[in-house]
């Protein structure tokens, strides 16, 4: 990209990406794009970061990526919000 984003793969997006292929069945280009998303707007449901389908759809999380990666129990919400269920905020 030349908008001036990271598009490095890291080792947490890699893990990640893997993760979201086996627990939701969908494949990820593995790189992390962050929103800078302060704590008010994650409460009010803006993401932390997000990664792009190979269709081009974006799939995120309010919580941060090494919570998702760490986490026993994750679920989908309206299809793209991944959800944390074994919440230890």
């Amino acid at each position: 990209m030349s908008d001036g984003r990271k598009t490095k793969k890291t080792r947490l997006s890699l893990l990640l990406a893997k993760r979201i292929k086996k627990e939701f069945g969908m494949e990820v280009i593995p790189v992390i794009h962050r929103t800078y998303c302060g704590r008010w707007q994650r409460g009010a449901g803006g993401w932390s970061w997000f990664m792009l389908t190979k269709n081009n759809v974006d799939i995120g999380s309010t919580y941060r990526a090494t919570e998702v990666l760490k986490a026993k129990k994750v679920s989908l919400c309206d299809g793209l919000d991944i959800l944390v269920e074994d919440d230890v905020r």
